[in-house]
């Protein structure tokens, strides 16, 4: 037997060490189940040979046992597959009872769960990472298995995926020869497995040598990643197992070995001292600018060169690719044969020699159309520039940043600064567009964090050469920068924000963007929370939304199909109430007064707060005393009821849904609706019974649609219901209905193409309400400051700010103040609180100023 290696303390001192990896991910296999009681593969098999003895098919009982002797798990699970003794019924029940008893001693389990995970990946059917993850964290995970993983593939957000199928339902399950075979051709699955070993630290514990599963996920992974694989990843592994050791060694994979003795005890001895050395308490965060150095700035750098060449609206895919064609041809100053560049497609997108030729005959045809390719039979030539456009633009924005951090900060830029600004920008980019996919493959987590955190996650990510000088005076004015660019900006951010989008898409699911076509929907719903600033003139969003709507409408009459923009009479009394709203906060506050509502949209941004305000903060027309806000509102919103409100959709071409009759889908309806309360007593979220009964409405339009023929979504910026919807299994066949209003956006952008107003398309990308609210007080008073700038006290800007931000904090917390309520007297009293503290703040900014010229 080969020794342990080091002492029980030294082993996890090398398992700690794992998690100054990027994006660490447990990879968990049976024997973590089987710490829970679970059973083990082999004791799996006997359960199925027993469920054959009892319905009376003994020499399928007797034929499973002998191939278990011979450790050929799947074939004899394939035998129990094809008793025809057993009713299919039952026999789908045997297959997953043994993975439905509530596990034992869960707590066995809490070290594990409290390192520092941003993922756990399992091939296990059980549902005890779920539950040890609730009882560790005190909240309730929506399931991820088999057949939605497209939607995690590009996840920041902590999720748990059970890729083989789960016990909740059977015929999900990967157990015999040919599950294994089917499964290898789901491209979700092949994406999902592959992204995740390309991009993210794996750490695999559980397997043995003699676990099929992970012999099927290896297998994968040297027949698309190997022999040159880009990740190291670790295994904990007993040292008794050394043909799994020397298997895990030819991909790449380093082991950590121990002693295997008394049940595998001291693995999780192990992991207990590892838990105490990282002090770990929540998930890691992961950083989602994976990226492969320069050859990535490469792809994007001839990406973004074919979206500049192209005068009409292109598929991002399309460009994706094109770029991806052109940066490995171009690499070479002499004929490429086509062979190498198929080969080098393969390679980079992990996809067979058959697919890699349709990816690079389409895009080569396409090139040398454009002139940018000279092809002589088997080979070709790159004739077009090499690019510089996009270094161009990074430079541009980089500059940008700099001059923000001298105003904002009173600091000085280095050239260190602004080399780390252009890569923290591209990184920055990479990770947005990392959500952005995640809203294309349908997520439920949506937006993972604001503008300012995913700029604070991409500046930890960078190597320590690339470091600035001033980190924070340079995080905060790039944060400045995304939330608040100008025209030029806005325009170069959405540029190249679509190319990282569509990069990203295509190195992390290249299966499911080059090869799957999409149907255009017939129907288009859209929730109340979306429709609302599609119809609201002025309102920042308003103009994106219309353009990609309209993209949809021409791609439909071109492809004739009947198209149509609709939305459920439910959600009418939603925008009625919503108007009606707006006008008391106006009234109640004051805010015709130029600046009370310069304070106002100054506090909450125009996309933050009431629709028709944001509109109204946005025309300008205030400042000039050209309009009332009554006024306004009925010029831009002439309806006071429901009935009133469906005539003026049907002028602007969006049809009013009836609610699905009762007396047909009655039944439907109700189960759907106690379903959705479920889901949100489980999610612990309280929301109002008549907004779930409005949903529950929806979805049952959607069994209709269904029964009809009829292919339709419903974009909603509600991520409450995306998570409902995943947490109860008989709500799972709504998800693929759902799609979030970045979701709509991408899902244009890969079929259609976009060319959206560059400041409405960059808001929609980088405002968030999930903002910060301590953040976005500081802002508030930075902001009052730069009305006031002077350069020699930016320093003393940024330290006031912050202290009349704690203070305001303190003040509101003291009254019992929700400064972010949308009710209207908590609106007209945040306004006067804010009014209060910015007296205040001018009063100390004074005072500076006044130490300023003293001190001359």
């Amino acid at each position: 037997m080969t020794p342990p290696q080091g002492s029980t303390e030294k082993i996890a001192e090398r398992l700690a060490n794992f998690f100054n990896r990027p994006n660490p991910v447990l990879f968990a296999g049976s024997g973590v189940s089987n710490r829970v009681g679970y059973p083990t593969w082999a004791e799996y098999i006997i359960c199925l040979a027993n469920a054959c003895s009892q319905y009376g098919d003994q020499d399928s009982a007797n034929l499973i046992r002998s191939r278990l002797d011979k450790k050929r798990y799947l074939e004899a699970a394939s035998v129990f597959k094809t008793s025809t003794d057993i009713p299919v019924g039952e026999q789908w029940k045997a297959l997953a009872e043994p993975f439905k008893s509530e596990a034992q001693n869960l707590d066995r389990l809490d070290s594990l769960i409290k390192l520092p995970f941003g993922a756990i990946v399992t091939t296990n059917y059980d549902a005890s990472l779920y539950h040890a993850y609730a009882k560790v964290f005190g909240k309730w995970l929506p399931s991820v298995d088999r057949g939605q993983l497209k939607s995690v593939s590009q996840s920041r957000s902590y999720f748990i995926a059970r890729i083989h199928g789960c016990c909740e339902n059977p015929t999900s399950m990967v157990v015999d020869v040919s599950d294994y075979k089917n499964i290898r051709k789901e491209d979700d699955y092949l994406d999902f497995v592959l992204n995740l070993l390309r991009t993210r630290s794996c750490l695999f514990l559980g397997f043995s040598f003699l676990d099929p599963a992970i012999d099927h996920v290896l297998g994968i992974y040297a027949e698309r990643n190997g022999p040159t694989f880009e990740k190291l990843h670790t295994a904990l592994v007993p040292s008794v197992d050394s043909e799994l050791i020397t298997k895990l060694k030819n991909v790449n994979i380093e082991t950590i070995e121990y002693d295997s003795n008394n049940a595998h005890s001291e693995v999780w001895r192990i992991i207990r001292q590892a838990q105490k050395i990282v002090v770990a308490s929540e998930p890691a965060y992961i950083n989602a600018a994976f990226g492969c150095g320069g050859r990535l700035h490469r792809f994007l750098a001839f990406t973004h060169a074919q979206a500049r060449v192209r005068s009409e609206a292109q598929p991002i895919v399309h460009l994706a690719r094109d770029g991806l064609v052109a940066s490995i041809v171009s690499s070479s100053a002499e004929h490429v044969n086509d062979d190498i560049v198929r080969q080098e497609v393969a390679r980079l997108l992990r996809l067979s020699d058959d697919e890699a030729q349709q990816v690079v005959a389409e895009s080569i045809d396409r090139l040398v159309a454009r002139g940018s390719l000279v092809r002589n039979t088997a080979t070709m030539k790159w004739i077009g520039p090499q690019v510089s456009e996009l270094d161009q633009d990074l430079d541009k924005l980089a500059k940008d940043v700099l001059h923000r951090m001298r105003v904002r900060s009173g600091v000085r830029g280095t050239d260190r600064d602004h080399h780390a600004a252009k890569v923290l920008i591209e990184n920055t980019l990479l990770t947005r567009a990392w959500d952005l996919g995640a809203h294309f493959a349908g997520g439920s987590s949506g937006w993972s964090a604001d503008a300012g955190e995913i700029v604070d996650i991409s500046l930890k990510g960078l190597p320590s050469s690339d470091q600035p000088g001033h980190q924070t005076a340079l995080a905060d004015a790039l944060r400045g920068l995304l939330e608040a660019p100008d025209a030029d900006e806005a325009k170069i951010l959405t540029r190249v924000g679509r190319i990282a989008f569509g990069v990203q898409l295509v190195l992390a699911s290249p299966r499911q963007s080059l090869f799957h076509q999409h149907a255009l929907p017939k129907v288009i719903y859209l929730d109340a929370n979306v429709l609302l600033p599609t119809i609201t003139v002025g309102h920042p969003y308003s103009p994106t939304y219309k353009k990609v709507i309209s993209r949809f409408a021409r791609a439909a009459r071109q492809a004739g199909v009947h198209f149509t923009i609709a939305t459920g009479r439910q959600f009418l009394n939603e925008v009625v109430a919503h108007r009606k709203r707006a006008i008391e906060i106006v009234e109640s506050s004051k805010l015709e007064n130029p600046d009370n509502l310069r304070r106002h949209i100054q506090f909450h941004s125009a996309v933050n707060t009431n629709v028709y305000i944001g509109a109204y903060g946005s025309t300008g027309k205030v400042s000039e005393g050209k309009s009332k806000f009554i006024e306004f509102i009925q010029e831009i919103a002439p309806y006071e009821d429901e009935d009133q409100l469906a005539d003026y959709l049907k002028n602007v071409k969006i049809q009013t849904t009836p609610v699905p009759s009762s007396k047909k889908s009655n039944g439907e309806f109700v189960h759907v609706f106690n379903s959705l309360q479920t889901a949100y007593e489980i999610l612990n979220r309280d929301k109002p019974s008549v907004l779930v009964e409005h949903e529950a409405q929806q979805m049952t339009q959607f069994i209709v649609d269904s029964k009809n023929n009829i292919n339709s979504i419903f974009v909603t910026a509600d991520k409450q219901l995306r998570e409902a919807l995943a947490t109860v299994p008989g709500l799972r066949r709504f998800s693929g209905h759902l799609v979030s209003n970045l979701g709509l956006i991408a899902l244009a952008d890969v079929m259609v193409g976009i060319d959206a107003d560059a400041s409405s398309l960059s808001r929609i990308m980088w405002l968030s309400a999930a903002s910060s609210k301590e953040r976005s007080l500081i802002d508030f008073f930075v902001n009052l400051g730069l009305r006031k700038y002077d350069e020699n006290l930016s320093t003393e800007l940024q330290i006031l700010a912050e202290d009349c931000a704690n203070d305001a904090a303190d003040v509101a917390e003291l009254q019992d103040l929700d400064l972010w309520s949308e009710m209207p007297q908590d609106v007209a009293k945040t306004n006067e609180f804010l009014d209060r503290f910015e007296n205040r703040f001018y009063e100390r900014w004074d005072e500076a100023i006044e130490r300023r010229y003293r001190n001359m």
